[in-house]
This record gives C-alpha cells, structure tokens and sequence, in this order.
C-alpha cells in the first residue's frame, strides 16, 4: 500500500527570524545546513491505520523528490531519520515548537531523490509499540543543503510511504499443515 503524508513541513533554527515561522503550507520542505547560522530539518507524518489488521510487515519504503527548480542539491552525508515522540500539527510547528524525539535513530546515506528503508518504524508503529507522531529528519552533514516536494506541491511527487505486507498464518492451520504432511509421509511409508 501507498501512503502520502497527512503532515510535512520543515522547521528552521539557527536563524532567529525563521525559529518562530510556520512552513506548513509550502511546496517543499528543506532539509540541512545553508551556513554555519541555518539548519533545517523535515517533519512528516503518514497514517497507516488502513493497512488490514494480522499482518506482518515485510518492507516499508519512504521516498522523497527533489523540488524541481529548488535550491541546487549538495550531496548530504548522512540523513538522520527519528520517532517523534509527541504530537504536532503541520499548520502550527516551528522551531520554537516543543517536539521530542524518541530514542533509536536510523542512520542512512542519502542521494537527490533518496529511498529510505523505513521497515523497523512501521512495525513499531503497526504493532502499536510506538505510538505514531511520524519522522523527523536531519542531515548529519555540515554546509549541505536541499530542496525536497512536499504534499502541496502542485507538480511534483509528494513524499510516499510505501509498505508491503503478508498475511501472518493461523497457529491452527500451521499445526494442521504438519499433520497432513506427516500423515502423508505416514502413508506412503506403509505401503
């Protein structure tokens, strides 16, 4: 299944004109460090609750698209991806806003258009270990900056969780497939 985000926005600090600015409803989220005196970082939330209960999942993928026509992309060195660990809304978070962050960051490289594996979250989130305030990501780089689409952009892809899943099989109907099997092996065994 493929999700879009309910909220994605980005928030500034170091610059103390942007700390208390609202960028909720912009086309695209910025994400790294301009100078020594302006960092940014990207907030996004998807609601996965229609994803069908008893499942397992198997892979979970977000995808990001560099804003067409945005600020030219540095190459980032790492992205760090974390749980938010409280609640926010897209048309009222800043920097001056108080969201935590969990604990248990994933660490991955990043490229223009980055696909990141997001498989270990989602299971949190679906299993309901970890309630669901969405990611906050950062760059671990310093001096590189970039431009991505978000949900408002009118042309580009908007951010995307994608996750795949299967159903996990009846503890009855396991048992019941090794005694079929075993009763098969049986038979043949006495002829």
């Amino acid at each position: 299944m493929m999700f879009t985000p309910t909220d994605d926005t980005f928030v500034t600090a170091g610059d103390s004109d942007d700390n208390g600015a609202n960028f909720g409803s912009e086309e695209f989220m910025e994400l790294g460090a301009f100078s020594i005196f302006f960092d940014a970082a990207i907030l996004i939330r998807f609601d996965i609750s229609s994803l069908p209960t008893g499942q397992n999942i198997t892979n979970a993928t977000l995808d990001l698209t560099a804003r067409p026509g945005g600020t030219e992309y540095e190459e980032f060195d790492t992205f760090e991806i974390n749980l938010i660990g409280s609640n926010w809304f897209e048309e009222t978070v800043t920097a001056n806003s108080s969201v935590s962050v969990l604990s248990g960051a994933l660490f991955v490289d990043s490229g223009p258009n980055p696909s990141i594996n997001l498989t270990s979250f989602v299971q949190d989130w679906y299993s309901g270990g970890t309630t669901n305030y969405g990611l906050l990501i950062d760059n671990q780089g310093s001096n590189s900056f970039g431009e991505f689409a978000s949900k408002e952009h009118p042309t580009a892809q908007a951010p995307t969780l994608t996750v795949e899943f299967e159903p996990i099989p009846e503890p009855g109907a396991l048992g019941l497939f090794g005694l079929g099997m075993g009763l098969i092996a049986f038979g043949r065994r006495r002829r």
